[in-house]
């Protein structure tokens, strides 16, 4: 729970639950999406905030990025790694994180 000096004003949408997850999603930028040992670097900056970041890989824009994974083949005892790699964004628009 984040508390600021004004207090919920409702200006910011990290201010307002449920969207807290959602800001929250803005601020992890993707630095890597790996599966299988692939690099997967085909994610487009859906809500156009100059980074690719975890909010962006649940919009329609980005549907095909982690739907159209191949599912693991049955040799491999039905397992595959999905490694996904981020870091705080460098926003200094928002401090609420």
């Amino acid at each position: 729970m984040e508390n600021e000096v004004d207090g919920h004003n409702g200006n910011n949408e990290a201010d307002m639950p449920p969207n807290s997850a959602a800001g929250m999603a803005k601020q992890l930028e993707v630095t890597n999406l790996y599966y299988d040992g692939t690099v997967h670097d085909d994610a487009d900056d859906a809500n156009g905030n100059g980074r690719i970041d975890l909010d962006d890989l649940t919009r329609t824009q980005n549907d095909g990025v982690l739907d159209e994974l191949t599912p693991p083949p049955s040799a491999n005892s039905g397992t595959e790694a999905l490694t996904v790699e981020l870091k705080f964004a460098d926003d200094p628009a928002n401090n609420d994180y």
